[in-house]
This record gives C-alpha cells, structure tokens and sequence, in this order.
C-alpha cells in the first residue's frame, strides 16, 4: 500500500487492505488452545505494531493514513477499549504535528497539509479528544487562521502562493481544511466564525465543496448548538432573492437571464441542502410562499420564451423537478 498505491488496480489495494486486518486480528485475538507464551508475546509487540500505526495517521499517503486510522480502531475493538486509549501511550509521536508547531501549513507539499489537516481532524473528533486545541497557544492560533484561509481564500489568492502553484484542484485541500475547521466546534469564541464558513461553502460552484460543507454542518450542528436566529438570517438573502421574480419582466432576455441566475447561485442546490440541514427553519407558510414564487418564476419564463424554445422543452426543467417534489 505505501509504495505502489498509484502503480497497482484498486482491487489489489484493497486485497492488501483486507489482509492486514486479518493480519491484525488473527495476530491479536486470544485463540482457542494457543501456547501459553503467546499472550506474552503479543503483549510485547502490541506497542511497537500501535505506534508505527499512530506514526502513520499523518502519512502524506492518503491509503496509508485513512488504513492507519482503520486499523487503530480494529484494535481498539479488539481489546475492548477505545480509539483514544490505544493511542495515548503513543501521542508524543504526534505533539509536533497535531497542530504543527515548526512548521507553516504553506510551507509544506501539498499532500503533507492534507495529512496535517486530517490527522488534526481525527485526532480532535475521538471521544475523549487525543489533543485539544487552545487558541490561547500561538500555534494552534496560527493553524486555525490557515484553515480559515485555505476555506476563505479565493482559488486566485491561493494560486498565488509557491506552494499551489502547480496544483491542478484545490478542493481536497479546501475539503480537509473544512473538515478540521469543524472539529474546532467546542471553541466557544469562534463558533460562529466557523458557522459562517461552512454556511458560505454551501454556496460554493463546486459541488463537492457544497456536499463537504453539508456534511460538516451536520456534524457542526450535532457537536454545538446553533443560534437559530443566525440561520434565519443568512437563509433570508437568498429567499429574497427566489422572491425577486418581478426583475424578470423587465430582462429583455428573461429565459437567458434565469438560467444564468441558476448557474451562477445554485438556487436549487442550495435550497435543498438549507431543507434538509435547518428543515425547522422551513414551516407550511413560508413553505407555501416558496412554491408561489417559482411558480411565479415559472409564469415569466413561459411568457418569455418563444413557441420554438418550448417545443424544445429546454425552459421549465429545472423548476418543473421542484414543483414536482
């Protein structure tokens, strides 16, 4: 796995995946009628096999970091313990990497800053937590500025920096930052930060950074407790502007312009992910006043577009998909 991930099929991967953790429990499950010294031994190995894993949970290579943090928790089910339990006697390995204490985030290839972010992750989301962060202590300040960065920053401001120059896709590196900026949710005075961020990446044109950001905002939401009245107010812009249907009439192209509107905000997108994230924030009434203005919508659009254009059947899709649902 660590040195041909990218040279061998998938399925080799993870046959080699399958085997370690029948290597891991074969080797320690108590076996019936086993040699009286082999408890002996396995108990002298067990800390040498735990800390090359725990070493591993910050590997730049994603299969071996995300099998290191498979494999710690095939033991600690083993063993009857917890993720956090097995790690501990190890977590010295991992003091100057969970934050990074020498080092800048940017100073690092970028395949190091995604290990940096998900071991970060990891590590904070066990229960108990392997590491706290405390942004009383100039690293941990430093490393959750730089996760706002990488979450904030536009694509252009980022190209910009040496080390992502030459990067082809930005967003594993803004779906690890998204990710360790939510297990940051205990910290009380940055809680709303973080919420807006997450609330901002549900915007995003690309849809794996909208499905990243919903799944975060989950997880945000199941770890602390979400101001409703802070929801309420960042739906209100967007469902202001479905409600703004009247502008319509006065585009001289106005199927052009809602399909560009379409695109350019991910109306639907969004309204679906807001539904199903705040559905309490969504009662009959409003519910109602959202269906009379894509219906509205609908209405503009139809009188706009020509008999040719309709026979097409290229105008109401989109709209058509919701009313139906």
């Amino acid at each position: 796995m660590m040195d041909l991930t990218n040279e061998v099929s998938a399925g080799t991967v993870d046959s080699a995946k399958q085997t370690l953790e029948s290597l891991l429990k074969q080797c320690n499950e108590p076996q019936a009628g086993e040699e009286p010294n082999i408890a002996s031994v396995r108990e002298k190995v067990l800390p040498s096999v735990t800390q090359h894993l725990v070493r591993e949970i910050v590997s730049p290579n994603q299969t071996i970091r995300q099998q290191a943090q498979c494999s710690v928790s095939v033991l600690a089910k083993i063993y009857g313990s917890s993720v956090h339990s097995i790690m501990l006697p190890h977590k010295a390995i991992l003091e100057d990497m969970i934050p990074p204490k020498k080092h800048l985030l940017r100073h690092q290839p970028v395949n190091t800053q995604i290990a940096l972010m998900d071991g970060n992750t990891f590590c904070t989301t066990l229960n108990p937590r392997l590491f706290t962060m405390d942004l009383t202590v100039m690293e941990h300040k430093v490393f959750f500025h730089e996760l706002l960065s990488l979450c904030e920053a536009d694509d252009s401001q980022l190209l910009k920096l040496p080390c992502y120059k030459t990067v082809q896709s930005l967003t594993p590196l803004r779906k690890s930052a998204l990710n360790a900026l939510t297990a940051c949710h205990y910290i009380v005075q940055v809680k709303d930060k973080i919420f807006n961020v997450l609330y901002k990446a549900l915007n995003s044109p690309t849809t794996e950074i909208q499905e990243a950001a919903k799944e975060c905002m989950k997880k945000f939401m199941a770890g602390s407790q979400v101001d409703m009245e802070q929801v309420h107010m960042s739906i209100r812009p967007l469902l202001l502007k479905l409600g703004d249907y009247r502008s319509l009439k006065l585009a001289a192209h106005p199927v052009q312009v809602f399909y560009d509107f379409l695109n350019d905000s991910f109306l639907l997108q969004r309204l679906s992910h807001l539904m199903e994230l705040f559905p309490g924030s969504f009662n009959e009434k409003l519910c109602e006043q959202l269906l009379a203005h894509l219906r509205k919508w609908m209405d503009v659009i139809t009188a706009g577009t020509t008999q040719s254009q309709q026979a097409a059947g290229k105008t109401t899709t989109p709209l058509k998909i919701l009313l139906k649902s």
